[in-house]
């Protein structure tokens, strides 16, 4: 019934045309329930504080922090919790729930994308080496 908040802890934001638009400091987002779940960090406030990531290392436009995703992750999820991610983009959520003992599914449309992701992960973590990516 609220949105949560990212505020990205930067001033002034975060903007494509700065000339003509005000940066963006936060981004709302939903989380959806089925059935009567339980938060597991319950009476957390809806705020999530994360600088974002510096422009120069994202490999997708829109990727966001892995300390954020994994703060978000374990919020709400359990070890052990299928955690479907349909636009993985970077795979920072992917990592995240595979670090918190998740298990992590997730599928994005650009190869490009995917490739990126595959030689961060490889690149930072020889052991991820055995983690199946589609």
């Amino acid at each position: 019934r609220i949105p949560a908040l990212w505020t990205k802890c930067e001033q002034p934001g975060q903007c494509f045309q700065p000339s003509i638009y005000m940066g963006a400091s936060y981004e709302m987002f939903f989380y959806a329930r089925k059935g009567n779940p339980s938060i597991k960090k319950q009476g957390r406030k809806a705020q999530f504080d994360c600088p974002p990531v510096d422009p120069a290392k994202k490999v997708h436009p829109t990727e966001r922090p892995v300390e954020l995703m994994e703060e978000v992750l374990s919020t709400f999820a359990w070890e052990g919790a299928r955690v479907l991610v349909p636009f993985a983009g970077s795979g920072n959520t992917l990592v995240d729930a595979a670090n918190l003992k998740m298990l992590p599914i997730g599928y994005d449309l650009s190869q490009e994308y995917r490739d990126a992701f595959v030689a961060r992960l490889i690149g930072k973590d020889h052991e991820s080496r055995t983690t199946t990516i589609y």
